[in-house]
C-alpha cells in the first residue's frame, strides 16, 4: 500500500510480535516490565494505524507525486519510450480532491491519446496479476461471438492475465471479436495494470467497481474503461449457504480475514478486552503480506485478551460456509480494501455484520439496519456488546437474495452489455451465460454451459494466444487447519 511507503520515513519501532517475543524471554522481567512491553506493542500497532489511515498524508503524497511528474516532463526525462505516467497513476490513487484530480486527468489526457498509449506500466502492480504465460485463472467465457459482428463476452473474476491479454491485443483481434468484463478486487484500483490495456479496444471495457468512491479514478483511463456498479460480493448464490437457526448457533463472533496487517485484528482484541469471558471467538484466514499466525496471536497476546480465540486457519470453502452459518454476528475491521466478499457471504448466511463507518470496503453500502451495525472508533468494546446482544433483530438473508443475488447481478450486467451493444449499432441475439461467485471464482449457473461454450473456450488459445484455467471450488487442495486455541498470559 501506497500509504504503508510513507510510514517507512518514520522511526522505526519494533512490531507487536518481536515485543511480545522479548517479554517471554525476558525471564526475570517483573510483571510491571511485561506490562509496559504490552502496553508499547497497543500503542505502536495503533500509532502506525493512525498514520497509514491519514488522508492528509496522502494528499501530500499526491502532490509530491504530481511534482514528480511534472520534473520528469520538464527535463525530457524518458524510458523507452514511455511517459512517466506511473507518478499520475500513484497521485489518483492517493488523493480525494477534485482538483488534484483534473491537474491528473489533463497530463494523462494526450498519453492515452491515439491506437495504442505510451504510458508507465512496465511494472505490474497488483498482487493478482498472473505470470507471463498463456493461462489466466478466475475467468469464464459467458457468450461466443455470433455472426454480423455480434461480440463474446470474456469476464476475468480479478485483475488476471493481464499479460496475456495485452499480448492478444496487440497481435489478435481479442477485442474485436469480445467484450471484456473485469471485476475488480481493491480499491482505490491499480491503474498501472488498468493502464496496460489502454488503446486495444474500440468498445469499452466493463469494469466491476470494487467502491462506488472508484468512479472518478476510471475515468481517469476514458474511454477505454466504463465502470459499472457491480462488485465482486453481487455474485454469490444463496442456495450455497445453510444458515442454522438463531437458537442453534454456537459461535459468537467470527471473523474471516487473512492475516495481513490492513484487515486490523487488533481492533477485535482491544474490543474484546471489555467483554465477557465465555465468548466463542473464531478467526478464519491464512498467512498474507508476510504475517502469520505467529503475528496474530503476538497481537491476541499484547492486548490481554481474556477469551480463547480458536484459529482453525485456512479451511476449505464449504467449511467457512458452515462456521458462518453458525455464528451469531460476523465482523470486519479493514479501514481499507476491494468490496470484501466475506461481508456478503455472512449475510446470504444470515448472520448480521459489523463494520467500521469509516470504512472504505466496497460492501460498506450493504450494511443497514436490516443486514448489521456501522461502528465508531470510540467504545467500540460497549458497540460490540450491543451488537451480539440485538443478534436476533436483524434479517440479513432476505435482503442479500432480493438484493444481491447472482441472479439479479446476471439480468444486471446482461442489461448493462445488451443495451450498449445495440447502442453502438451492434447486434445481440443471445443472452450471456448465468454465473456466481465461489471462492475467488466464477463459475458457470448451469453445468451445461460449461458444455455449450466450451468449444469456444478452447479455441481461445489456437486463436488469441491464451487460455482459461477451470476454476477449482476451495483455497487449495491441502487446507492448513487445527491451528488450536490461544489464551493471552493472565
Amino acid at each position: 500500500m501506497v500509504a504503508s511507503r510513507f510510514f517507512k520515513i518514520l522511526p522505526s519501532f519494533a512490531t507487536a510480535a518481536e515485543l511480545a517475543r522479548r517479554d517471554r524471554g525476558c525471564r526475570d522481567s517483573s510483571p510491571v516490565t511485561g506490562m509496559s512491553r504490552r502496553f508499547l506493542a497497543r500503542r505502536v500497532i495503533s500509532l502506525k494505524d493512525r498514520v497509514q489511515a491519514s488522508q492528509v498524508a496522502r494528499e501530500f503524497l499526491a502532490i509530491m507525486r504530481l511534482a514528480a511528474y511534472g520534473v520528469k516532463v520538464r527535463g525530457r526525462w524518458r524510458s523507452g519510450g514511455q511517459e512517466h505516467t506511473g507518478d499520475l497513476f500513484c497521485a489518483a490513487r492517493l488523493t480525494k480532491r477534485p482538483v488534484v484530480r483534473r491537474l491528473i486527468r489533463s497530463a494523462l489526457a494526450p498519453c492515452i491519446a491515439g491506437r495504442r498509449a505510451e504510458l508507465d506500466v512496465a511494472e505490474p502492480r497488483s498482487t493478482f496479476v498472473a505470470a507471463t504465460d498463456a493461462s489466466i485463472s478466475s475467468a469464464l467465457l459467458l457468450k461466443e461471438p455470433g455472426p454480423d459482428g455480434e461480440k463474446g463476452v470474456l469476464l476475468l473474476g480479478m485483475e488476471m492475465g493481464w499479460s496475456a491479454l495485452e499480448r492478444a491485443g496487440r497481435g489478435t483481434r481479442l477485442f474485436e471479436d469480445y467484450n471484456l468484463v473485469i471485476l475488480s478486487s481493491w480499491s482505490p484500483p491499480q491503474l498501472h495494470d488498468f493502464a496496460r490495456l489502454v488503446g486495444y479496444s474500440s468498445d469499452p471495457i466493463y469494469v466491476g467497481i470494487s467502491n462506488r468512491a472508484d468512479d472518478p479514478t476510471y475515468e481517469l483511463l476514458a474511454p477505454t474503461y466504463t465502470p459499472i456498479p457491480l462488485m465482486a460480493c453481487d455474485w454469490l448464490d444463496p442456495a450455497e449457504f445453510r444458515p442454522s437457526p438463531r437458537s442453534e448457533r454456537d459461535v459468537d463472533i467470527l471473523m474471516v480475514a487473512n492475516y495481513a496487517a490492513y484487515k486490523r485484528h487488533w481492533l477485535l482484541f482491544e474490543a474484546l478486552r471489555g467483554m465477557r469471558r465465555d465468548l466463542r471467538v473464531v478467526l478464519l484466514g491464512g498467512p498474507w503480506e508476510g504475517r502469520t499466525i505467529e503475528h496474530v496471536k503476538a497481537e491476541i497476546r499484547a492486548f490481554g485478551v481474556k477469551q480463547e480465540i480458536e484459529l482453525p486457519g485456512l479451511v476449505p470453502i464449504q467449511q467457512v460456509y458452515g462456521y458462518m452459518g453458525r455464528a451469531s454476528v460476523s465482523v470486519i475491521f479493514t479501514r481499507r480494501e476491494g468490496a470484501c466478499v466475506a461481508v456478503a457471504e455472512s449475510l446470504f448466511s444470515d448472520t448480521p455484520v459489523g463494520m467500521m463507518r469509516d470504512a472504505h470496503i466496497g460492501s460498506h453500502t450493504h450494511i443497514n439496519s436490516t443486514t448489521g451495525v456501522l461502528f465508531d472508533r470510540r467504545q467500540l468494546s460497549g458497540q460490540l456488546a450491543r451488537f451480539l446482544e440485538a443478534r436476533h433483530e436483524f434479517s440479513p438473508r432476505s435482503w442479500a437474495v432480493e438484493n444481491i443475488s447472482c441472479h439479479r447481478s446476471t439480468t444486471r450486467l446482461n442489461e448493462i452489455l445488451r443495451t450498449d451493444a445495440r447502442r453502438r449499432g451492434r447486434p445481440w441475439t443471445r443472452d450471456i451465460a448465468p454465473l456466481f461467485w465461489r471462492c475467488y471464482t466464477p463459475h458457470y449457473f448451469d453445468p451445461c454451459d460449461a458444455r455449450t461454450l466450451g468449444t469456444a473456450a478452447e479455441e481461445l488459445y489456437p486463436h488469441y494466444g491464451f487460455r482459461l484455467i477451470p476454476p477449482t471450488d476451495g483455497w487449495g487442495p491441502t487446507p492448513v487447519t487445527s491451528q488450536g486455541l490461544v489464551r493471552s498470559a493472565p
